[in-house]
């Protein structure tokens, strides 16, 4: 009785944790689609940068 209150509660503990684990990586790629920076830049017409001595 012992044993199966201990697998069942193994199996909970290990169900949660899988589950939080896939929900913060799904956050984390919403996250990423909505604050991402662009992976190309438009680097034409822009003004010649001159050094500051």
């Amino acid at each position: 009785m012992r044993f199966l209150l201990l697998a069942l509660a193994v199996i909970v503990i290990l169900g949660t944790a899988v589950g939080l684990a896939l929900k913060a990586r799904d956050k984390r790629t919403m996250a990423e689609d909505f604050l991402g920076a662009p992976k190309t830049y438009d680097t034409t017409g822009g003004q010649q940068m001159k050094p500051r001595w």
